[in-house]
């Protein structure tokens, strides 16, 4: 089985190592390859189609999926949804599993649908 590397969205040299759980397609929708910084605010290129500005309180969000396009458009709607909304949604559709990284008062925290829990670890 594979085992997949999805990056760490503030430490760019570490990763999460993730074990095969049976999708076959993912896609990774996140806020630090495409962002600039002005005045300690990151603004990155994912939309938030309410209002207009990047969406917020999500930092990364990786979706397994049975086809690529699905992996996709689930990664970023989630992360315009937010994790709390988004990972209800992910939990609602068949075949679908999120992973969704967020900036909490002590860093980086993580949560995941029900069939990713425990398939997941931080790599340094």
């Amino acid at each position: 089985s594979w085992h997949f590397g999805i990056q760490h969205p503030r430490d760019l040299d570490a990763f999460f190592e993730v074990d095969d759980i049976g999708l076959p397609a993912i896609a990774t929708s996140g806020d630090y390859q495409q962002y600039i910084e002005i005045k300690g605010r990151r603004y990155h290129h994912i939309i938030d189609p309410r209002n207009g500005w990047p969406a917020s309180n999500v930092v990364s969000v990786s979706v397994w999926a049975r086809t690529a396009v699905d992996a996709d458009i689930l990664s970023t709607a989630i992360f315009v949804m937010g994790e709390v909304d988004g990972l209800e949604l992910a939990e609602r559709l068949p075949d679908i599993e999120a992973l969704v990284f967020s900036m909490g008062p002590n860093g980086l925290r993580s949560r995941a649908t029900k069939g990713l829990q425990g398939s997941f670890r931080f790599v340094d």
